[in-house]
């Protein structure tokens, strides 16, 4: 392999890896050398983004595409950066450009219609989506267009047709993943075993632990991405995104002492480790070393290492949302997390692995030293001024912004509420779910057995 396929190669991987910093050496380091190649420039504008840094991304982007118009990396992640940013029309516009250039791409047609909102079967989008469908024969290349057709008619207000689109093509995620639920359900009850005794309470100590961040956790599509949001606002608190810090620093931890995790509990920390552990989030975080206004981890899976959280940051101020489970259930089965959340494929996997959660934060609660603060989304988006004052009161954060301004165009939101983050904080979704009740009975069913006995991996 020459030289510099295999230096590209190893960039990805760190691209892969989130590690923005050193990605960001290397691809200036390429540049200099190799100034010509729009894929490297298109590159660190992928880095940037991943560095919040639109403004400086989008230059990029906008450099690789005056050197190859066409190139349709560039154009995608143009798009997919005014996507985030929540610019909705140009997004849109960028897609359709992806599109026309290479209607191949199916998945181009799923990211479009996240980003708008459908308001006529006379939708020349609509019309290409169908279209697009009838032309395909194999399910892998069916599937974003199934989910892209749910999304359109869910936001028509026609129910049936929507989820008959959204079941086929789940349908079809399950048979492309092999995914097994009960080794999510095993490890949440391994973490169950681990940090019992009280563990955390005796972890918990005057350690000269670094000063922590906000971690706002939950089912995803919980009103983990609104939380960060209005912290922002209200509070001035700096969000970070989601964040893969916490999990890696625990994994780290338990590949270095072997012993020191196994079925019988995990052993207690030194103060020493507890301070070095912090350090090390930190560092993966980017903000080791400063004492800044405090960040916001929104990462919704650190649900599972609340108690390592709290040995580790003696001071960490923990969030957990919450919302109606058949809301969360449609949210996720709605949406197509390619990469991930294997789980929201299958309804009855959804329900377990709801029941699994629920019962993972009710052993937290129960820890002495798991102190953290429960946000109901039904309530915020109702009485968003009550849950906010006691979130302050809770967690001693002094007001300084307006909870009902909108974010900033330069703020990028990684995650399936980019758009709807960007709106005023609106009680008319809450109850979107109930379209759907019907639909959702196997959820609901396996849910009832699964709470019965939901560490149960039989």
């Amino acid at each position: 392999m020459p030289a510099l396929a295999r230096e590209i190669r190893k960039l990805d991987g760190l691209m892969r890896a989130g590690q923005w910093l050193q990605a960001r050496n290397m691809v200036r380091q390429l540049i200099r050398r190799h100034p010509d190649r729009y894929d490297l420039i298109n590159a660190h504008g992928g880095i940037l983004m991943g560095l919040n840094q639109p403004d400086a991304a989008k230059v990029q982007f906008e450099t690789a595409l005056k050197a190859a118009p066409d190139y349709i990396p560039a154009l995608d992640n143009l798009g997919n950066l005014h996507h985030k940013l929540g610019d909705s029309e140009a997004a849109v516009e960028t897609y359709r450009r992806v599109l026309r250039l290479a209607p191949q791409n199916h998945d181009t047609y799923r990211k479009l219609a996240l980003s708008k909102r459908f308001r006529s079967e006379d939708d020349p989008d609509l019309a290409a989506l169908l279209a697009g469908l009838a032309n395909l024969t194999r399910p892998a290349q069916q599937r974003s267009l199934l989910f892209a057709l749910g999304k359109a008619f869910d936001d028509l207000g026609q129910p049936a047709r929507a989820f008959g689109y959204l079941d086929r093509a789940n349908a079809i995620a399950r048979t492309m993943n092999g995914y097994d639920v009960r080794r999510d359900v095993e490890l949440m009850s391994n973490l169950a075993n681990w940090f019992a005794g009280g563990w955390t309470a005796r972890n918990l100590g005057a350690a000269p632990c670094p000063e922590g961040p906000v971690f706002v956790t939950g089912m995803p599509r919980s009103g983990t991405t609104l939380v960060e949001e209005l912290l922002h606002r209200r509070f001035g608190l700096v969000p970070k995104g989601e964040l893969p810090c916490l999990g890696r620093v625990f994994d780290g931890f338990r590949r270095a002492n072997p012993m020191r995790v196994h079925a019988g509990g995990l052993a207690d920390l030194t103060s020493g480790m507890r301070a070095g552990l912090g350090r090390e989030y930190l560092r993966c975080a980017g903000v080791e070393g400063s004492r800044p206004t405090p960040v916001i981890d929104k990462t919704p899976f650190n649900f599972r290492l609340i108690g390592f959280a709290r040995a580790i940051f003696s001071s960490a101020k923990i969030i957990v949302c919450r919302r109606h489970a058949g809301a969360v259930a449609f949210s996720n089965y709605a949406r197509d997390f390619t990469g991930g959340l294997l789980w929201s494929y299958d309804l009855r996997d959804l329900a377990r692995y709801y029941a699994a959660f629920e019962a993972l934060v009710g052993f937290w609660s129960a820890q002495r030293g798991c102190d953290f603060h429960v946000v109901d989304y039904e309530t915020l988006v109702v009485e968003t001024d009550a849950p906010l004052g006691a979130l302050a009161r809770d967690l001693d954060l002094a007001e300084s912004g307006d909870a009902g301004a909108r974010p900033g165009k330069d703020r990028l939101v990684a995650t399936a509420s980019a758009m709807q983050v960007r709106e005023q904080v609106d009680a008319g979704g809450r109850d979107h779910w109930r379209a759907y009740e019907a639909f959702l009975s196997p959820f609901f069913k396996a849910l009832e057995k699964a709470r019965k006995s939901p560490f149960d991996t039989g």
